[in-house]
């Protein structure tokens, strides 16, 4: 299951809500050159998992919301720390220069394209789910959204009720997407995988990468240590393969000292920036209930 480097891999919500996931899958996709891409439904859901009344606001009105609530004396920490985190995602989402990015449809004929989607998809597929609710399911939505763009879908935990197998299957047979484009939907362990048997050194690079210290100066041992911590995480964030693929490469990695100098030189990366930023705000709002002091 070979990578397509010119396809838009999108990735669902788990992958981009949890700290290991979008850590992981953000460096993987800033090493190959490209965007961690969201579609507009998980886009959406990543903005509610945070808090549904904040979704879809922007970073202007976050600021108003805030500074209302403040009046209010209801802006307790949990809620500073939620407004601060909608924010970041905010500011990501806006930075040309930044590694996450969503891709909404860009005309009417896309939009009508999924809608058309949701109606084709086999109703087996969604696990659970009424024939007559899948236009309005979520899970079907994202798919949808990829097939139109002619994308593939990296999926996790929160899809547990979808078919892969099905879904690739009844794409394939009914030339969903044009050429070919490989699986619609697989695992973000598939991914990784695929993509290590091809690339091992530049596996263990990724996984480093990810674990880095803040401190992009830290000594080699300080990142091995956060390396070796980081893999008691993989099996959580459902990279369970990954993790052993992780393990073997740095096992028979003869010069482990010379290759954490070697990715240094790799740094800074958009998304170690980005995660600094996020954990001084959550430190920050904690503090202060005036925004943006200390982010």
């Amino acid at each position: 299951m070979r990578v397509d480097e010119h396809q838009e891999i999108f990735h669902d919500t788990n992958r981009f809500s949890y700290p290991t996931q979008r850590r992981f899958h953000a460096v993987w996709c800033e090493w190959n050159g490209r965007k961690m891409l969201a579609t507009e439904t998980t886009a959406r859901e990543i903005a509610g998992a945070v808090n549904p009344r904040l979704l879809g606001l922007s970073r202007r009105q976050l600021r108003e919301q805030w500074e209302a609530e403040k009046q209010r004396g209801t802006l307790g920490w949990e809620r500073r720390v939620d407004l601060a985190i909608q924010d970041w995602w905010a500011e990501q989402w806006g930075a040309p220069e930044g590694v996450f990015e969503v891709r909404p449809p860009e005309s009417d004929e896309e939009r009508e394209r999924i809608r058309d989607l949701l109606l084709r998809l086999p109703a087996r597929a969604f696990r659970g789910v009424r024939p007559e609710a899948i236009p309005r399911h979520n899970d079907a939505r994202i798919v949808a959204e990829t097939i139109a763009r002619e994308g593939a879908m990296v999926t996790t935990g929160n899809m547990v009720k979808l078919d892969h197998e099905l879904i690739n299957k009844w794409a394939e047979r009914e030339r969903m997407r044009e050429g070919e484009r490989g699986p619609v939907i697989q695992t973000a362990d598939q991914l990784i995988i695929s993509w290590s048997n091809e690339h091992e050194r530049e596996t263990l690079q990724v996984g480093l990468l990810a674990a880095w210290p803040e401190d992009p100066e830290a000594p080699g041992e300080a990142v091995l240590n956060e390396f070796e911590r980081s893999l008691g995480t993989y099996d959580e964030a459902l990279l369970p393969n990954t993790k052993e693929r992780m393990i073997t490469l740095l096992y028979a990695e003869e010069t482990i000292g010379d290759l954490i100098e070697e990715t240094r030189t790799k740094l800074p990366l958009w998304v170690t920036q980005a995660r600094g930023k996020q954990h001084r705000r959550r430190q920050a709002v904690r503090q202060s209930e005036d925004w943006g002091r200390g982010w």
